[in-house]
């Protein structure tokens, strides 16, 4: 790991800090969408001592539920995202206590403490994943300025900043998973021990659990962590044991969704989606509707990921260099992104609904921003040209973020009501509904609305957000502070940065990896 690893160890910690100060400011605190409103009931459901069955949503009785053998209703989700929200759902409970007995679930769509605690979750979660991205470049042999612009990117340059201040959704927590899983199996062919393979397992094992759709990712861990290290030839034996300790992190996860299908359907693999009121086939049926679907995801001005996760375009731009320098790592995560990317084109509701961006596709976002760094290191040099592209990629990207997180995404939903326009249309883009929100100064932050949601606290939270923005500065201070004396042992010759190299050609990038 380049850098004192204390050093390391202070920055991701400032970084941390400073993430979450800041998806903090930008908070919502209530439901737009009805998934929220299935994990709430989940969640409370397995707080509360009532195992797996919820109560369906009102307005919406047949949606994502399915009768199981007992009778009873049970969410076509697994159980993963709602056992890592219980300590949130907890944390409602007690605030509901103080604020005069609140104690029942809400309704979705009316602001309450529930739904306040609950939209908590996933700014850790994403805050994180943004320091994992930071620890694996870094592990990775770049610096820590490098690595921090890259996973400051990533925080404020995707679409999970939205998910991270706006959301109660899973997506974060799989790609959590998805990271961790990769970031430990690289720590093994670095030389750590073989538990931490049985991490990685874990880890994706876990998500797994969170999303069953987290399988795809299986066979490309496997083979990363068979790849042979340089200078190491490949031999069958410990090749069979490293997949051993891998398999056992993620097989007693699998067995548990399993247990957890036949416990609720009567078999180990019916999800639930199947067996809803109604449902339709659930992958599209020919090439049409796929490539459709596979056009949504990439370009549309609704949902592709070229406008609501940016940055991913740098990373393909640098893919060819990263693959010179790590090609095992080059595989895993283009490879990874390729299969979400063309499962979730043929699932037969690839937009995700009504949420920010393509969501099903959100665990992808951190792997396929790995290769960039190279655009943000001070040992690469670039041309004017490329230095320009760069900094308007980063500054379109963090734009359309914070058009994101600071409107509620459900208004534009609701005024369009056409789902094709909204995905498919430029002039129904809901980045140009946000930009029409905020120009009208429809603003939808948790801190306009606290007496709707803990009210008689509002001097109290307003003193609250005051202290964060001073906390997010200083830690934003010692994150600085600690990359840019990183920055001139790189400038010095001490760090293991890649030298200086001529300026990058699109697709021709030359100079050391």
């Amino acid at each position: 790991m380049s850098g004192n690893g204390r050093s390391t160890r202070l920055a991701a910690a400032a970084l941390f800090i400073f993430v979450t100060a800041i998806y903090l400011q930008t908070f919502g605190a209530v439901f737009q969408s009805i998934d929220e409103d299935i994990y709430l009931r989940m969640t409370r459901s397995l707080v509360e001592g009532e195992g797996f069955a919820i109560t369906p949503v009102e307005y919406a009785p047949a949606f994502s539920v399915a009768r199981g053998l007992d009778g009873q209703m049970y969410a076509n989700r697994p159980p993963g995202f709602p056992i890592v929200a219980a300590p949130f759902y907890l944390l409602g409970k007690a605030l509901a206590s103080l604020d005069g007995g609140l104690a029942a679930p809400p309704l979705s769509g009316d602001p309450s403490v529930f739904e306040f605690s609950l939209t908590l979750a996933n700014m850790p979660i994403v805050a994180v994943t943004v320091v994992l991205l930071f620890l694996t470049l870094v592990r990775l042999g770049y610096g820590r300025p490098a690595s921090a612009a890259v996973a400051l990117l990533l925080a404020f340059g995707t679409m999970l900043w939205s998910y991270a201040s706006k959301s109660f959704f899973a997506e974060p927590l799989l790609a959590l998973c998805g990271l961790a899983a990769f970031y430990l199996a690289l720590r093994h062919r670095q030389g750590a021990s073989r538990w931490t393979l049985l991490a990685a397992g874990a880890f994706l094992g876990w998500g797994v659990l969170t999303k069953v759709t987290a399988l795809a990712l299986v066979p490309w861990l496997a083979l990363y962590v068979i790849w042979p290290v340089p200078g190491r030839p490949l031999r069958l034996r410990p090749a069979l044991a490293r997949l051993a300790w891998l398999a056992a992190g993620i097989v007693p996860f699998a067995v548990a969704l399993m247990t957890y299908n036949y416990t609720r359907f009567g078999s180990p693999l019916t999800t639930g989606y199947e067996l809803e009121s109604g449902a339709m086939s659930l992958t599209t049926d020919g090439p049409a509707p796929f490539l459709l679907g596979l056009f949504g995801l990439l370009l549309s001005p609704g949902k592709g990921l070229a406008l609501y996760a940016t940055p991913i375009l740098l990373g393909l731009w640098a893919a060819p260099r990263f693959w010179r320098a790590h090609p095992p790592e080059a595989l895993f995560v283009l490879g990874a992104g390729l299969t979400t990317l063309t499962g979730v084109a043929m699932w037969r509701d690839w937009s995700g609904g009504w949420c920010w961006g393509p969501r099903l596709v959100l665990d992808a976002v951190p792997l396929l921003l790995v290769p960039q760094h190279p655009f943000f290191s001070p040992s690469v040099a670039l041309g004017r040209g490329q230095r320009r592209a760069i900094v308007g990629v980063t500054a379109l990207s963090v734009a359309i973020q914070l058009l994101g997180v600071l409107p509620s995404y459900l208004e534009w939903y609701m005024t369009v009501g056409d789902y094709n326009l909204v995905y498919f249309s430029p002039l129904h883009s809901p980045i140009v509904g946000h930009w029409l929100a905020v120009a009208g100064g429809r603003i939808d932050l948790f801190w306009n609305k606290t007496d709707f949601v803990l009210p008689g606290y509002a001097p109290l939270l307003a003193a609250a957000r005051w202290v964060l923005l001073v906390v997010a500065i200083a830690a934003g201070w010692m994150m600085w502070r600690l990359t840019r004396a990183d920055l001139g042992g790189s400038i010095a010759g001490g760090t293991t940065e890649t030298a200086p190299a001529a300026p990058l050609q699109p697709g021709n990038e030359g100079g050391n990896g």
